[in-house]
């Protein structure tokens, strides 16, 4: 292998080893939480139906509205899944406030302002998902300027979590509601993120480089 050749090679491998050592860039806090349909359900699910959900907030989003210990992030709540009763559900673009008062921590995610997707049996469509949970001050976050992380349902003291479908035979007027009852719930750092495209390029660049630096030296050998 010749001097310019060894020099292109440890090139390659020093941009290779750069990449491999950079932190990963954040995936922003996922939410996941279980639950059962009140007995005192309205909607089109039985009392007991096993519910569980799923969504993804956004930790990078500036505050859209921040007041005295209270901050409101628009669209901030996305890839919400859910399942009831073998149904599925999905929702983007959901707004998540936050806010300490005098005694308790509140903590509010809900798809008013954001896009739901799905319907349950006999075609309602699933038009509202609030989920709302309270701590004792302290017990949720410390500055709610700073999306919550690491909650989960001991600190929780109070939790509300509705949802709201159109019936299909009066559209609009939203008659069916469903009260769930949360049973586990987890607020984490979301899974590393897959490397963007650009990153996947460079390093795909830098293992050719190195492979082809390998067989030419074997071919020389």
């Amino acid at each position: 292998m010749s001097r310019m050749s060894r020099l292109k090679f440890f090139a390659a491998l020093s941009a290779l080893l750069v990449l491999a050592a950079a932190p990963a860039a954040r995936a922003g806090i996922l939410v996941e939480w279980t639950g059962t349909v009140s007995v005192f359900n309205f909607g089109p699910y039985a009392g007991g139906e096993t519910v569980s959900s799923s969504f993804i907030l956004d930790d990078s989003v500036v505050p859209t509205v921040s007041g005295v210990n209270t901050n409101t992030y628009a669209l901030a709540a996305d890839s919400m899944t859910m399942t009831i009763g073998g149904d599925s559900y999905s929702g983007e673009d959901g707004r998540l406030q936050q806010f300490s008062s005098a005694a308790t921590d509140f903590f509010l995610v809900n798809y008013i302002t954001g896009v739901l997707a799905g319907s349950g049996p006999g075609g309602y469509v699933l038009t509202d998902y609030v989920f709302e949970i309270r701590g004792a001050l302290g017990d949720l976050f410390a500055d709610p300027g700073s999306i919550a992380n690491g909650i989960t349902e001991a600190d929780v003291s109070f939790n509300n979590i509705s949802l709201r479908w159109d019936d299909p035979l009066t559209p609009a007027d939203e008659n069916s509601f469903a009260r769930v009852f949360l049973s586990t719930l987890t607020i984490s750092e979301a899974g590393t993120p897959v490397p963007e495209p650009a990153t996947l390029a460079l390093i795909g660049t830098g293992l050719a480089a190195i492979g082809a630096g390998l067989r030419r030296r074997r071919s020389r050998a």
